[in-house]
């Protein structure tokens, strides 16, 4: 159980669309909500486990309304604005703002580990979706607040490799949207690259059991060592 808090500058932002207007002020988008991730393992070893994430994230979006001007605008704006950072395209700004949205993510992602305990990483396949929004950024009818409306879940497909140093892990991922060519959006495809660090807040079941092993083995260890001694004498 976790809490997620995701950024995202202005500057990283690119135009989706023919005729998008931007945001004069520049403003970042921000986002964070609770996580939950967990494992279940198919075996003591935890050679097959199954992977599950999900969190709900609470995004503050940014936006902007510009309103025609010259023929055909609405009463006040028949007059061509001059170009400026508040007109652009023949089109004067009415006002910036921000928006609460909510994005929920839930993923699957099934792997296998290779050597002892996992010693030489884990292969894994990535199985998920996410709340997917549209905009439908034109509009002759007064708008109270954005046009940003949600378009269903978008289903995501991956896989990537993970290895551990204890107590740092890292892995790579490559994934790909399901969103097909009538999708609001379409998605190219991304990466991942994540670093973590494990804190233990418990001991865990495998430590347990490979503690055990080990006061087993030294036990068997002393017994033989017991016994040779008693032979010399």
């Amino acid at each position: 159980l976790g809490f997620r808090f995701s950024y995202a500058d202005y500057a990283w932002s690119q135009k989706t669309a023919t005729g998008t207007l931007p945001l004069p002020a520049h403003p970042s988008s921000t986002g964070w909500g609770p996580e939950l991730r967990g494992t279940i393992p198919f075996d003591k070893d935890r050679t097959f486990t199954l992977g599950i994430a999900a969190n709900a994230m609470n995004y503050q979006t940014p936006y902007a309304e510009w309103i025609k001007t010259g023929d055909g605008a609405p009463n006040g704006y028949e007059t061509p604005c001059t170009p400026s950072r508040s007109c652009v395209d023949g089109y004067t700004l009415f006002g910036e703002r921000s928006e609460g949205h909510i994005a929920a993510s839930i993923g699957l992602y099934p792997s296998l580990a290779f050597g002892p305990n996992g010693k030489y990483g884990h292969a894994f396949l990535v199985l998920g979706g996410h709340t997917g929004y549209k905009n439908d950024g034109f509009t002759n009818k007064p708008q109270n607040g954005s046009t940003i409306e949600s378009s269903g879940l978008v289903g995501l497909v991956g896989a990537g490799y993970g290895v551990s140093f204890d107590p740092l892990h890292v892995s790579a991922m490559l994934y790909k949207s399901l969103d097909g060519a009538s999708a609001p959006v379409v998605y190219i495809g991304g990466a991942m690259l994540t670093v973590g660090v494990d804190i233990e807040l418990w001991e865990s079941k495998a430590k347990r059991r490979e503690q055990r092993r080990r006061d087993e083995e030294a036990r068997q260890r002393g017994e033989r060592g017991d016994g040779q001694e008693a032979g010399e004498k």
